[in-house]
């Protein structure tokens, strides 16, 4: 999941990088980037091989997060389980982007 170990640590050159053909074809992507204190969403251009650094650089931190999301689902999930007369289970969601 994070990459450390020897099962997944190949993983981003086994099931990507091992596919590309052409590291230097023109490609456009878009990218969730903060600016002006807001997330934006902004078209990048250039080749795959750039994007691939790109994706590669943020991959970590990706994974990192969802395994943290779930680890959060499923305690929630058995909390609402458990949740009785004397016990309750409560979720509040805050949004990134509430204007």
């Amino acid at each position: 999941m994070f990459s450390q170990c020897s099962l997944c640590a190949n993983n981003f050159e086994n099931k990507i990088i091992k596919h590309v053909t052409n590291f230097i074809q023109s490609v456009n992507w878009y990218q969730w980037v903060l600016k002006d204190g807001y997330s934006k969403k902004i078209e990048f251009n250039g080749t795959i091989g750039e994007c691939i650094e790109v994706l590669k650089s943020k991959v970590n931190k990706f994974l990192a997060h969802v395994f943290i999301k779930r680890q959060q689902s499923e305690y929630f999930e058995k909390m609402k389980k458990i949740s009785n007369n004397e016990n309750i289970c409560l979720q509040i969601d805050f949004s990134e982007n509430l204007d």
